[in-house]
């Protein structure tokens, strides 16, 4: 035999639910907050990360673009 159906229970069951969630999300919150104020770089400034990635990029794309021209004329020999 089944249980008779409890509105009661229903809403006490999806009320702690949603404490559960909200503690959860809180914590998560905290969490984050405490990670990202411990490891935030104070030597390099944003800019000069910047500039830096910025040059690695440029050294990545001067690299395809010596491949493609090798490429091309690989191509261009082939084709005549």
């Amino acid at each position: 035999m089944t249980p008779a159906y409890n509105p009661v229970n229903r809403v006490n069951d999806e009320r702690k639910r949603v404490a559960w969630r909200f503690r959860t999300a809180v914590l998560a919150t905290a969490i984050l907050v405490a990670v990202l104020s411990v490891t935030t770089p104070a030597s390099a400034s944003p800019v000069s990360e910047k500039k830096a990635r910025l040059r690695e990029v440029q050294a990545q794309l001067d690299k395809v673009g010596t491949q493609i021209e090798k490429a091309v004329e690989y191509f261009n020999q082939a084709a005549t």
